[in-house]
Parts: structure tokens; sequence; C-alpha cells
């Protein structure tokens, strides 16, 4: 056992004992809220308007997923991450006057997935797409996937 911590410094001990307290109280204090809600989702699931019924049997069918933050410390309450990464790529794609048809949407949006995906993993993504590409055209087996370009 090392030395008593200064008088105010927090010890391992003292922060994981605050981090499951803090766990267990607002998970009690949520669970009026949601057994609320899945009471609302339950009878919305007899709904005849075809949105409230889907957004009800949605809400279940993710039920154990939602509350997610509550019970792991560093788990974020919104998909800010995700959002802040693709804002670039919607920028750039409402500028473009969007594409001209389906085809286009889904060619555009695995494209930006793509050259996103790569920027967060420092692989050059024009690298990655001309050894795709050249791949594809020719008689080799595979493509090269992401990660096999990381250990590279």
């Amino acid at each position: 056992m090392g030395a008593p911590s200064p008088l105010g410094a927090p010890t391992p001990v003292s922060i994981s004992f605050l981090h499951s307290w803090l766990t267990v109280t607002l998970w009690l204090a949520t669970a009026l809220i949601k057994g609320r809600m899945k009471r609302y989702c339950n009878h919305y699931l007899n709904s005849k308007a075809p949105l409230v019924f889907t957004r009800a049997k949605g809400t279940l069918k993710n039920w154990e997923y939602l509350f997610t933050f509550l019970k792991y410390a560093g788990v974020e309450t919104a998909n800010n991450t995700g959002e802040r990464a693709i804002r670039p790529a919607v920028i750039w794609w409402r500028n473009c006057l969007r594409s001209q048809s389906d085809t286009g949407e889904r060619f555009t949006e695995r494209l930006l997935a793509v050259v996103r995906t790569c920027q967060m993993h420092g692989v050059n993504a024009f690298e990655f797409l001309v050894k795709i590409m050249n791949g594809n055209a020719s008689s080799q087996p595979a493509t090269p996937s992401l990660p096999a370009l990381l250990q590279k």
C-alpha cells in the first residue's frame, strides 16, 4: 500500500467508488422515465399511424442500447463525433447540388465514407482507391482492405 493521498486528492479507489455511485444513481433516477417511455412505446404499437407505429417498434427493438451512456463512462449521449466526422462531406454534397439519381447518391455515400475512413486512419485515400481500381481491372484475386493498408 502506498502513502496516503493528501486531503482532497482523488485516489483510484475513490474515483472508482464515485463512478459506481454515479452510475447507480443515474440508473435509478431514470428508471421512472424509462418505464414511462416503454409503456408509451408498447401502447403505440397499436397505432394506426404508420410513422408512430414504426417509431415505437424501432425504439423497442433498440431498447437495450438506448441507455448505454448511463451504464458506461465515456459513452456519449449522442452521435456528435460521427456527425462531426461527416460534416465536411455533407457540406460538399450540398454545394454540388446533390446527385441526380439514386445510383449517384449511393456512389457518393460510399466514396465519401471511404475517403473519411482513410483520413481518420492516416491512409492516403487516393492511393487506396487507385489500388482498389487496379485490383478490379486486373486478375488479382482480392482488393486491398483498409486494415491491410494500416499495417504497412
